[in-house]
């Protein structure tokens, strides 16, 4: 697993060294919390494989999740540089590999190398900037580039280009209606303009095959 966590996030030979001595591998199984409303965290999470998801406590539904983490994005690292109380729970929307590395360690792991400082502040960088974007997007009148820029902007975090939310939860994040976003994304498909598949929607030139989780966009 050393040798996947160095290809996935594209760390030297010292810094890949330093995080599995720094660390532990774990895997979750599906539906396990990593993390609760109103705890601090204490850990920082290096997905390898699967999904993670931040549920919304405050909906009675549980299948709510407006977030979702895959391999290749830091989990965690925002209450790593600023410990506050977490606004949401963390869940594993599949069975979960990654690796697991203390605060206290991953604090050390800043202070000795900048490779690492620059890995955590261009993650939160990116997290930051994607809210602003989303934000500014919300004011978009029209339906269709609403949601097509929104889209757009999330499958930018992913490294295979994907969008995992379903239809509810897009139409949540961009204040609008659950219809109107199932009708926009059947359109876009049609047109080629994205894909749509069971438990993702990304878009044709960089859309690849591989194991879909077990959740549905419906």
């Amino acid at each position: 697993m050393k040798e996947r966590l160095q290809q996935i996030y594209n760390l030297s030979d010292d810094l890949t060294e330093q995080l599995t001595q720094a660390g532990t591998f774990r895997t979750f199984s599906r539906g396990k919390y990593l993390g609760f409303q109103g705890e601090i965290p204490d850990v920082l999470y290096l997905p390898l494989d699967g999904i993670l998801s931040l549920q919304a406590p405050c909906e009675s539904r549980d299948d709510y999740f407006y977030a979702v983490f895959c391999a290749g994005i830091p989990v965690n690292d925002l209450f790593l540089l600023n410990p506050q109380p977490r606004f949401e729970s963390l869940k594993a929307l599949t069975d979960v590999t990654l690796l697991s590395v203390p605060f206290t360690k991953a604090r050390e792991l800043m202070a000795d190398s900048l490779e690492f400082s620059h890995m955590m502040m261009k993650s939160v960088s990116n997290k930051l900037y994607t809210f602003g974007c989303l934000n500014y997007i919300q004011s978009e009148k029209n339906p269709e580039q609403k949601i097509l820029k929104c889209l757009q902007q999330l499958a930018s975090l992913n490294p295979r280009n994907r969008v995992y939310l379903n239809y509810r939860n897009i139409a949540s994040l961009m204040v609008i209606s659950r219809n109107t976003v199932a009708k926009v994304v059947k359109d876009l498909h049609s047109r080629g303009v994205l894909v749509v598949e069971k438990s993702y929607i990304t878009f044709p030139e960089q859309s690849e095959l591989c194991q879909a989780p077990s959740h549905s966009l419906y």
